[in-house]
């Protein structure tokens, strides 16, 4: 079973700015895969996006499960709702290559980079 898991209605605004907000899309999307479902995750209704949101639901994410697990079980829509759309839909796709759960010293240097462009 898919479920969606709409930002705007988890966080409760228009924006997702704040890095807290980002822990709870990640708490929510895990909860979800610890029951062995897959994710749609929903940016409609979301206007802005910053850094600090997508590093804590990325990244954290990727400290519990392997890139190859979030690959196929989590997907993304209405990414074009948002504001430097473009932008957003790079950063997350970079942060999906780097594999958090295989020891890398290389991490923070791609994290940088991934966020940096």
């Amino acid at each position: 079973m898919k479920v969606i898991v709409n930002i705007e209605s988890v966080i409760e605004k228009s924006s997702a700015i704040l890095y807290s907000d980002g822990l709870k899309i990640c708490t929510r999307i895990k909860e979800v895969f610890d029951k062995g479902e897959s994710v749609t995750l929903s940016f409609k209704g979301v206007g802005n996006v910053t850094t600090a949101f997508l590093t804590a639901l990325m990244v954290e994410l990727h400290t519990h499960y392997s890139r190859s697990y979030i690959n196929d079980m989590l997907s993304i829509v209405d990414i074009s709702d948002v504001v430097d759309s473009e932008i957003t839909e790079r950063k997350i796709k970079k942060v999906r290559l780097v594999d958090f759960t295989l020891p890398d010293p290389d991490h923070d240097q791609l994290l940088r980079e991934a966020y940096s462009s």
